[in-house]
């Protein structure tokens, strides 16, 4: 569902910055603005097609990872075990039942359901805490492995925004210097107009997907301080 939004995102800001370039009724400020987002698609601006597309993937997966994470915390409110009860075999063996038949409902795994399905799991095998105890912390090590892991590529994508940028900057630079012993000074002006648009596009939407990855990352460390011990 995310490469679909990215795709059609991509196609709506490169077509309106490709129409808005070429119309000749567009006032000079609208025309700049529709070139430094690529407008200029034969010339250069397809550096800029891929760092929309690159910045829409990053959000859209950030946004999915988000989902995620509110699905995890809503279910830490579930009230599984009891306040005030002393709890014998046959009750956790009721509780370790509820909670595979909720894990059964979920649309991806739930750390909380992990944790208390191991843990019960294990003390009802053998009775013992301190076995139950150790299964906790080897769960919490799996499943805070696992989310550093499905951030992986989340990663890279916020790495290539500036990158691609940085592309496109010598991109331009090189053609300028290619046609620069041509006296056609206008065209040397709009190559290396390439490479400071390139950049500054990059940079700014580096900015505005960091900002959100650093909140994903802080919601991240919340949800494994309130589940895992």
């Amino acid at each position: 569902m995310s490469q679909k939004r990215t795709i059609l995102c991509t196609l709506l800001i490169g077509g309106a910055a490709y129409f808005f370039a070429e119309w000749s009724g567009s006032p000079a400020l609208v025309k700049r603005l529709a070139i430094l987002c690529g407008g200029n698609f034969m010339e250069g601006g397809f550096i800029q097609a891929m760092t929309f597309a690159v910045f829409f993937a990053a959000w859209f997966t950030i946004s999915q990872v988000l989902g995620v994470i509110k699905a995890q915390k809503k279910a830490i409110l579930e009230p599984f075990l009891p306040n005030g009860k002393v709890l014998y075999e046959q009750d956790l063996e009721a509780i370790r039942s509820t909670i595979i038949n909720q894990k059964r409902k979920q649309e991806q795994p739930i750390v909380l359901f992990t944790m208390l399905e191991g843990v019960l799991t294990k003390f009802l095998l053998d009775g013992s805490t301190q076995h139950a105890l150790s299964v906790t912390h080897e769960l919490s090590s799996i499943e805070s492995g696992r989310f550093e892991a499905n951030q992986n590529l989340l990663r890279y994508l916020i790495w290539a925004i500036p990158s691609l940028g940085f592309i496109g900057t010598v991109y331009g630079i090189a053609a300028a210097l290619a046609i620069a012993d041509s006296d056609d000074i206008s065209l040397i002006t709009q190559t290396l107009g390439i490479a400071f648009d390139t950049t500054l596009v990059s940079l700014i939407l580096s900015a505005i997907v960091m900002y959100r990855f650093h909140r994903l990352q802080e919601q991240t460390e919340l949800l494994m301080i309130e589940v895992l011990p």
